[in-house]
């Protein structure tokens, strides 16, 4: 019988290991890109956010017209309201923001 509790106790030991192994590459396939054209509506630098109208993200998201949210705030140097601009958002749940973005020279 004692043997039987060493041998649950290695078991439970190595299922809690691998466990976390595995929310580790969980987090990091969780990291999704998703890149993306579209015109600046609107920009506030002090809600550290950007609305965008912006075309298709394929598996992801239609069209529309939203706010994104950026970590910082210097992806808005250079970039004006009416402005072509490429960028990627960045979804890794419970987080979603503006990753990068870049004007689109006009021709």
């Amino acid at each position: 019988m004692r043997s039987l509790d060493a041998w649950s106790f290695v078991l439970i030991g190595m299922l809690l290991v691998s466990g976390c192994g595995k929310k580790e590459d969980q987090g990091a396939a969780a990291r999704q890109p998703h890149p993306f054209v579209g015109k600046v509506v609107a920009i506030d630098p002090p809600s550290k956010q950007i609305i965008i109208a912006h075309g298709d993200m394929p598996g992801f998201m239609k069209p529309m017209t939203m706010p994104f949210v950026v970590k910082d705030t210097s992806l808005f140097r250079g970039i004006a309201v009416g402005d072509s601009v490429k960028g990627v958002l960045i979804v890794q749940r419970p987080e979603v923001w503006l990753d990068s973005l870049a004007l689109i020279p006009t021709k």
